[in-house]
């Protein structure tokens, strides 16, 4: 690729930034293709570990931790997605090298991580219900929607959202870890589907209320 680009810097930046990055997707992808077994053998630990949880009448997270053994790194707060990744694989039934590796080699593109793994496996989902949100939403016509556009204008960062929730969890009596807890899980998972979908639509409908606005 380098020897297609003439610029000096550019090709430097490419070099440096981009073609490491590539090569490591590679290694990596190749890396969980060729040892499945060994991400089963993670969820076969996570299984007994969580199962010693369950069972335990206090301390459940010591009980947890006791129970991984070596694997204990997999309870660490910065390898939290591949813990919530291997228990969906556990939870849909996938955790046996056979069905693991039928639905790794069904991946065409690279698998980079366990949770991307995860991502491109994990079952299809029915689209839920409509709220009341959703319905109002579709009701209201695009000058509505132009006049919502400029209240967004004034939207907190993702940081002020992002604080705010914390405050609204410690608020009702929930510790901020539990949070991290709860992104991992199904649950979690269509609740942010639901309303991304409600923010594209929504943002569909602004859009087209600017553009008659515009127009008028």
């Amino acid at each position: 690729m380098t020897k297609t680009i003439k610029n000096a810097a550019a090709a430097k930046y490419f070099s440096l930034f981009i073609q490491p990055v590539k090569e490591i997707e590679n290694l990596q992808n190749l890396a969980i293709r060729k040892n499945i077994p060994v991400i089963v053998n993670a969820c076969a630990a996570v299984k007994k570990a969580d199962a010693a949880k369950e069972a335990a009448s206090k301390d459940k997270n010591i009980a947890f931790k006791t129970a991984l053994k070596d694997w204990q790194f997999l309870a660490d707060r910065d390898n939290r997605t591949h813990l919530n990744s291997i228990r969906n694989i556990i939870k849909h039934g996938m955790d046996d090298a056979k069905t693991l590796q039928a639905a790794a080699d069904s991946v065409s593109e690279n698998i980079v991580s366990v949770s991307g793994l995860w991502n491109k496996i994990k079952p299809k989902t029915d689209a839920a219900p409509k709220n009341a949100g959703e319905k109002e939403a579709e009701k209201m016509n695009p000058d509505e929607l132009a006049a919502m556009a400029d209240m967004l204008q004034e939207k907190q960062t993702i940081s002020q959202c992002f604080e705010t929730m914390l405050k609204m969890l410690v608020s009702s009596g929930h510790s901020p870890n539990e949070f991290w807890d709860f992104a991992g899980t199904d649950a979690a998972e269509k609740l942010s589907t639901r309303y991304q979908s409600i923010y594209l639509k929504q943002r569909g409908q602004i859009k087209a209320g600017q553009k008659k606005m515009a127009a008028a």
